[in-house]
């Protein structure tokens, strides 16, 4: 089964999606946020934003992508951004175009059990990315 979401998200904002495969209740999560960086490299932000992750984890849902190589990299490569990042664009600016996004805001989560059967893709190659400036994130759930 494969969901194509399209992520112009909030932090205090998710869509969610809940199923059953066997008896397990699973549930995923997107969400907007930064990953490893503040969007300046500033510290501040990056604790920040890692408060979103660290919350995921300890609600039991684990960061499932998008990340390379599902989706293009970054070019020219984010000064703030660690070199073995493994983020990807996801959200472009009013002065870029999605052929230079650079900042990966949106993330997926699933819950633990069911993380094993997911993959996220990062529709962010500029005939891909959809009208918003957010691109599409495609939820492949094998």
């Amino acid at each position: 089964m494969r969901m194509d979401l399209c992520t112009a998200l909030s932090l205090s904002c998710r869509r969610s999606w809940a199923g059953r495969m066997g008896t397990e209740s699973s549930q995923l999560v997107t969400s907007t946020s930064c990953m490893g960086t503040g969007s300046t490299g500033g510290t501040y932000w990056a604790s920040r934003y890692a408060t979103v992750f660290a919350r995921m984890a300890a609600l039991g849902f684990t960061f499932v992508g998008p990340q390379a190589i599902a989706g293009r990299r970054a070019d020219p490569w984010p000064d703030e951004l660690p070199r073995d990042s493994n983020n990807v664009p996801t959200y472009h600016t009013n002065r870029q175009s999605p052929a230079s996004a650079t900042r990966q805001l949106d993330f997926t989560f699933a819950s633990n059990g069911f993380a094993q059967v997911i993959r996220a893709t990062a529709l962010n190659e500029p005939e891909q990315w959809g009208p918003s400036d957010h691109c599409r994130i495609e939820i492949e759930i094998t």
